[in-house]
């Protein structure tokens, strides 16, 4: 028995270091570091769910800048209009601020969603962050 262990080394050794590199790559899901927590490691879905989170909230922000760039935009022209004398217009006026009312609504209505689908993730114990 010993004899042919020492005269079949390589093969062996080739044979414990496949079985190895199987499970190995089998087994270990690949993994990277984690956008909202640093000191986690996540794999290829949960990445996925995060970065879908991150371009959410940026994609709020960007509606919040919009909202706020005209709401100034909408100060600026009238006072553009009463500086040049000429009579203001108050159905411009309702109307810029009835437009950016509705994407202030649309905004929080979005917040909302992603307020509700978070509690739901949390109460289901998927929490990812």
């Amino acid at each position: 028995m010993w004899e042919w262990i020492k005269g079949h080394i390589p093969l062996i050794t080739a044979f414990v270091l496949g079985i190895c590199l199987v499970v190995y790559s089998d087994g270990c899901q690949s993994q990277v570091r984690s956008l909202l927590d640093n000191g986690k490691y996540v794999t290829r879905g949960e990445f996925n769910i995060e970065l879908d989170k991150v371009l959410a909230t940026a994609e709020l922000r960007n509606i919040e800048l919009d909202k706020k760039d005209a709401l100034r935009n909408l100060i600026l022209q009238n006072a553009l209009v009463l500086g040049q004398g000429q009579p203001l217009n108050p159905l411009g006026i309702i109307t810029g601020m009835l437009g950016i009312y509705g994407v202030g609504s649309a905004v929080s209505a979005t917040r909302k969603k992603f307020t509700v689908v978070k509690a739901k993730e949390v109460t289901n114990g998927e929490s990812t962050s």
